[in-house]
């Protein structure tokens, strides 16, 4: 099966990992937000090893049922965004990916 994903990078705040952790994890914050549409997968992340870097990907089943859900959301998405800014330093979307069929 195909998937749409989409990935960001985070530079965490050394003092809130704990908080960061908790909003970007399977089963955490961001992952209540986006499980209300049945067309959302999960979430994945990431952590680099050495740094307080981290990578998240969401994947849903198409681009159009991800835009379509955060047409409809957009203010809540909007908190939550806000919300959670003081986690990280840094924030950077790095695109659209999707699953390649063999």
């Amino acid at each position: 099966m195909k998937m749409f994903q989409i990935v960001w990078h985070y530079e965490c705040n050394p003092d809130q990992k704990e908080q960061f952790e908790e909003a970007y994890r399977r089963n955490g914050t961001w992952f209540h937000f986006f499980e209300k549409s049945e067309d959302y997968l999960g979430q994945e992340l990431i952590k680099k090893t050495d740094k307080n870097d981290y990578l998240v990907i969401d994947s849903w089943i198409s681009k159009e049922s991800y835009e379509q859900f955060m047409a409809a959301n957009k203010a809540e998405y909007d908190k939550l965004d806000q919300q959670c800014k003081s986690l990280y330093q840094k924030e950077d979307f790095l695109g659209f990916f999707e699953t390649i069929d063999h």
